[in-house]
């Protein structure tokens, strides 16, 4: 199908201005027939320069002569819908820019095309700019311009963004650090619904990080993070009953809100449950059950959990005990690696020696 375009957008895109103009949409708008606009040309003969004055009909006769407008509403109304198009239609083309959809990917035309349709009305732009700002893709990593577009975001309503935003104000990043703006957008966060922010602000209760420290209050918003299917806060409810924090203690509710968050793939909750299951904490003891949760755990990189296995073999199958404290050091290495100090320098260097027991008992026999 051959592109028909209006002439200016023909014009500001050769230009490189303008919205993209989709050629099957131009197409249907220039080509079909204009039946319901009709110019009426004066009785009186009209002054004009050119010489086929006859045959021309001024601008300004004609819009004079034109149809009555929309009243005001209507016209706000149509006024809004052509920018959201515009911004909708920008906001694809940036995204094919980004991708390589239909194009050769072009992270830098994504940037421009995004900061087009957020002038536009687009409510996601800023955000994906953001983004592409903190991790330079298409532009250089600028962190005070990654902030300043999740905080554009964030005024939209974009929820991860206003957690964002609340992070970053507390840890510093991007702009100077404001304990109590980034509380600030932690509690707009968690009422507008987002569920890590109200993780974090029960945290922050929890420990008294911005504010003064409450935990009923802490153990509530973790409880209404819980209900609403969040892993990370039904692990933290679990602890809550467990040491009686905010919440009488019960260990038989601590179990349940392990297993919850546990089956949610929630490592921490794994290790918790399996200790439960290991010491009949709140369960019926339960080896087996112990042991599954405790590698759940394991496959996800916990040192700890392995370690924990290791010492559930170290007395009934020593191959396998084996097995799991080399399993462990390895991990506890990594995390050292990783961390540079090892917070759980004790935890591998325990490991080690277990390890290195189980050799000089095999020597010995």
């Amino acid at each position: 199908m051959p592109a028909c375009y209006f002439p200016m957008q023909a014009a500001e895109l050769r230009q490189g201005l303008g919205p993209p103009v989709y050629p099957s949409i131009a197409a249907a708008q220039v080509c079909a027939p204009v039946t319901d606009v009709v110019f009426r040309v004066p009785d009186a003969p009209l002054e004009c320069d050119s010489e086929s004055s006859d045959d021309v009909v001024p601008v300004a006769a004609a819009i004079a002569s034109a149809p009555a407008a929309p009243d005001s509403a209507e016209a706000a109304f149509m006024q809004r819908r052509r920018a959201a198009l515009r911004g909708d239609a920008q906001f694809k083309l940036a995204y094919c820019y980004e991708v390589g959809k239909g194009v050769p990917a072009d992270p830098a035309q994504a940037v421009v095309w995004y900061g087009r349709a957020d002038s536009a009305g687009d409510l996601d732009a800023a955000f994906i700019l953001a983004h592409m700002y903190e991790n330079g893709s298409g532009v250089e990593v600028d962190l005070a311009k990654a902030f300043s577009w999740y905080l554009r975001a964030a005024g939209k309503g974009d929820l991860m963004a206003q957690h964002t935003v609340a992070t970053w104000l507390w840890e510093g990043t991007g702009t100077e650090a404001d304990p109590k703006q980034a509380i600030a957008w932690y509690i707009r966060a968690a009422d507008s619904g987002d569920l890590n922010a109200l993780y974090d602000l029960a945290c922050h209760y929890e420990k008294g990080l911005g504010v003064e420290a409450d935990t009923y209050k802490a153990a509530t918003l973790f409880r209404v993070a819980a209900d609403a299917g969040d892993a990370a806060a039904q692990n933290a409810v679990g602890c809550c009953f467990e040491v009686g924090c905010g919440v009488a203690r019960d260990i038989v509710q601590a179990a349940h809100w392990y297993q919850l968050a546990a089956t949610r793939g929630e490592t921490e909750a794994q290790v918790n449950l399996a200790y439960c299951y290991e010491r009949g904490r709140g369960v019926e003891r339960d080896m087996n059950l112990a042991v599954h949760w405790y590698s759940q755990a394991a496959d996800a990189g916990d040192a700890d959990a392995a370690f924990s296995i290791a010492l559930c073999f170290e007395r009934t199958d020593a191959a396998q005990a084996h097995k799991w404290f080399v399993r462990a050091a390895t991990a506890y290495e990594s995390v050292a690696a990783e961390a540079s100090a090892c917070s759980n320098f004790d935890g591998a260097a325990r490991a080690q020696f277990c390890i290195a027991l189980c050799h000089v008992e095999s020597a010995i026999k």
